[in-house]
């Protein structure tokens, strides 16, 4: 449901609604796990409910057609993962490269790509079709540690012939929601490669940052009691990630919340969402009364 979920969702050549992956293992106890990388905590190895409550409004099931394949897969990477929790200098942290390639660190897809990849002793390299991240204008990834031009991204599996759909899930009282998020990054993207606006901190967000770095160093103990309240920090994260994903987040909750007073009205009068069309047509004209400043992004002068 998060602003820079759907920024991972919309960041490459080809749009998706889908910012996460994992595997699904049999837990030590024989209770379902999901295995995953998070931004916040690296690889880890959490219960499948308590997974699933990361605030979630659309969910796809996969399993690859060789169901031994799959079964091996899991459980190799749930051991390589619990075994790398064993100590703090041992954890895998979240790799912001999105390099595919080496597995010293991970983002979501490519532990699952590792995955596949110890099941099958390197003969199965996800994906069949990468994802591109060949724009132009490449201020924003660069400033969150991007840097690559082909990933392994979590739409991408959609695409995969080997796996097929099991099940599919929706949340439909979040779904409008999740729509307008998800076309506000597609016209965030747009709005910088067309038109060249690029992100600029002021000084609360430059505070934001350093404050960030802080939280980073301090014990897990405090960072996990101070999580709901704000947020937690992985240290491999710079200060200008940080504040790349503030400016991101407090640049969309912007349009945000004028698309959702527009969609209300539209709802009032004629009992129905706003049509995908008219929210991008919203999201041109609120750029073109913004003029050069649309929050944090600055159009550069020509």
């Amino acid at each position: 449901m998060a602003n820079n979920s759907a920024a991972i969702a919309r960041i490459g050549d080809i749009d998706s609604q889908f910012s996460h992956v994992a595997i699904v293992a049999e837990g030590i106890d024989g209770r379902p796990v999901m295995v995953e990388a998070l931004i916040e905590d690296g690889a880890v190895v959490t219960p499948l409910e308590k997974a699933l409550a990361h605030g979630i409004g659309r969910a796809i099931l996969f399993r690859h057609r060789d169901r031994a394949l799959a079964r091996e897969a899991a459980a190799l990477i749930r051991d390589h993962v619990l075994r790398t929790r064993e100590s703090p200098s041992q954890r895998v942290l979240y790799d912001f490269t999105m390099q595919p390639e080496g597995y010293g660190e991970l983002y979501c897809a490519k532990l699952v790509r590792l995955a596949y990849s110890m099941a099958s002793t390197g003969e199965i390299r996800l994906p069949t079709y990468a994802t591109l991240l060949d724009m132009r204008n490449r201020d924003f990834i660069e400033r969150i540690g991007v840097s690559t031009i082909a990933t392994f991204a979590p739409g991408d599996l959609e695409l995969e012939p080997d796996f097929d759909v099991v099940a599919e899930w929706h949340d439909y009282r979040v779904t409008s929601e999740l729509r307008l998020k998800d076309m506000i990054m597609t016209k965030l993207f747009e709005w910088m490669e067309r038109h060249d606006y690029r992100f600029r901190p002021n000084l609360l967000i430059r505070l934001v940052a350093c404050g960030g770095r802080l939280m980073a160093h301090l014990p897990d103990s405090l960072q996990e009691a101070l999580r709901d309240r704000i947020g937690k920090v992985p240290p491999n994260m710079g200060p200008r990630a940080i504040a790349a994903v503030a400016m991101l987040h407090k640049t969309a909750e912007v349009l945000y919340a004028r698309l959702a007073e527009l969609e209300g009205d539209m709802i009032r009068k004629a009992g129905r969402q706003l049509h995908p069309r008219q929210v991008l047509d919203e999201l041109e004209l609120m750029r073109l009364e913004l003029g050069r400043r649309i929050g944090y992004l600055i159009q550069r002068k020509a």
